[in-house]
């Protein structure tokens, strides 16, 4: 009993003098902790000037949980964020750190890494020539600029604050405005929301639809005073105006009570029909010399329809999709969408639907879609980051062109096999009929989910976003026009026609 006396008692001691130390050495109230680790991977596929750069945090934290990384990209770029993807935009040696944060608001050591980056190719070093640009007072929402006759641009974009009432479509001409119209929500008179494209009939009247309001409009390209609207109960987004060469118009409504896919005559006060009414459809659909109109619902269903609104074919091709159809010069019907695992391009026979071939692809292609080049090459971009280009006999990939970020537009062609598109990264792209760089790539925004179009008189117009405004830019490079043949760019030409 003793000893076991003695041996309580040294050990009461010794907790005693750890206790009396720990309160000389620490601040009332303080907790311990260890400091966080930070460390990280650096991954690209080609460690050059234009090319993505991914940082990645392989930080830990012992005793809790990292909260923050900071970073410092060693070319005045800093950033945050447990992943960031960066573009140098020229070759040199550059540090970049990261300082990883945990729970308690501790930081410890930063990591560091010098990485060494190549200069961009030689090839294609030569920018396009920038004519203008224009900034419009919101962001640009998959609306693609159309283009009449006399170089007029008119395009749709959401303005920043809704409840401002303010003007949503704009018609821009050699870079000054020309004039500009609010299309309004109902009594609520806030701006509305904007996600079509605008089209250009044979007449030159401008149609255009919106998302709140459910309307199509007609109005003076000229003024752009409204000479027709049409209700449809549907809202409209995604889906841009086409026409048959009667003048029918053809759209796709979504969501709300007047769902399906509409036939309305020229002056927009007759509904010929609607197709399917209560599916969603977002696509713009594309019209055949024959008059059937191809169009894709998210009902998992592309659909050939007959000019009086009957049905000629269905075919099932996957989940979803707000792409644009392509029609080649054999009248084969190309469509792009989403599957359950990733995207799908598919020729269908235009006469029952059949398909003549099928490319499953890794990531989903949800808006964009396939252009037709003069030779039948058709190109198409998606989440991949890659624009690929496929034999129109089976399908097969001809070549493939890495992007900076996912494709969400459809190529423009001009008349010399050139190929123009931007990506959701913010990068604007032109590539030889070879699938090479033929002009330098350049960040023109934050994002590009906008389709490019291309003026008879070889000027290309595209338009970004950049933080909550979106920007109209117009270039030159060697084109004189677009592609004469194929389906060359978004709705098959400047002014979405969407017909053969």
């Amino acid at each position: 009993m003793k000893n076991k006396y003695k041996i309580s008692v040294t050990t009461l001691a010794i907790l005693a003098m750890n206790l009396l130390l720990a309160s000389c050495d620490d601040e009332p109230g303080s907790v311990h902790t260890i400091e966080p680790t930070a460390k990280f991977s650096v991954e690209a596929e080609k460690m050059e000037a234009e090319q993505k750069i991914i940082f990645k945090s392989l930080s830990n934290d012992e005793d809790g949980f990292i909260t923050s990384c900071q970073w410092n990209l060693g070319d005045g770029t800093t950033a945050t964020g447990e992943k960031v993807e960066h573009f140098y935009a020229v070759g040199g040696e550059y540090t970049v750190s990261l300082v990883a944060t945990d729970n308690t608001g501790s930081s410890g050591e930063a990591a560091t890494k010098t990485i060494t980056i190549a200069d961009a190719p030689a090839a294609g070093s030569i920018e396009p020539e920038k004519v203008w640009s224009f900034d419009l007072p919101g962001k640009v929402h998959y609306s693609s600029p159309a283009i009449g006759d006399d170089g007029t641009l008119y395009i749709g974009f959401n303005q920043a604050t809704r409840e401002n009432g303010g003007p949503n479509l704009f018609a821009i001409k050699d870079g000054s405005k020309v004039w500009e119209h609010a299309f309004l929500e109902g009594s609520a008179n806030k701006s509305d929301k904007v996600s079509s494209s605008p089209a250009i009939s044979e007449d030159g009247s401008l149609y255009m639809a919106s998302f709140y309001s459910r309307n199509i409009f007609k109005l003076n390209a000229g003024t752009g005073a409204v000479d027709g609207e049409f209700y449809t109960d549907a809202r409209i987004r995604y889906s841009c105006p086409v026409f048959a060469a009667d003048g029918t118009v053809y759209v796709g409504g979504y969501s709300k009570g007047g769902k399906g896919f509409y036939s309305v005559n020229a002056p927009l006060t007759t509904q010929n029909w609607v197709f399917q009414a209560g599916e969603d459809f977002n696509s713009t659909p594309a019209v055949a010399s024959d008059g059937t109109i191809y169009v894709s619902s998210t009902n998992d269903y592309i659909y050939a329809v007959n000019p009086d609104g009957t049905e000629k074919w269905n075919a099932q091709y996957g989940t979803w999709s707000a792409t644009a159809i392509a029609i080649g010069a054999d009248e084969t019907v190309y469509f792009a969408g989403e599957t359950s695992t990733g995207g799908v391009l598919i020729a269908f026979n235009p006469a029952d639907g059949t398909e003549k071939w099928r490319v499953d692809l890794p990531q989903k292609v949800s808006h964009g879609g396939p252009a037709i080049a003069s030779d039948g090459t058709i190109y198409l971009g998606g989440y991949e980051e890659k624009l690929k280009a496929y034999n129109p006999d089976d399908g097969s990939e001809k070549w493939s062109y890495t992007a900076n970020g996912a494709i969400e537009v459809v190529p423009a062609i001009d008349n010399d096999g050139n190929i123009y598109f931007g990506d959701k990264a913010g990068f604007f792209h032109v590539v030889n009929p070879d699938g090479e760089k033929q002009r330098k790539t350049i960040k023109i925004g934050d994002e590009i989910i906008s389709s490019a179009a291309i003026d008879s008189n070889g000027i290309i117009y595209v338009a970004a976003n950049e933080g909550e405004i979106g920007k109209v830019f117009a270039y030159r490079t060697d084109a004189t026009g677009p592609a004469s043949g194929g389906w060359p760019m978004y709705a098959k030409d400047a002014k979405h026609s969407g017909r053969k």
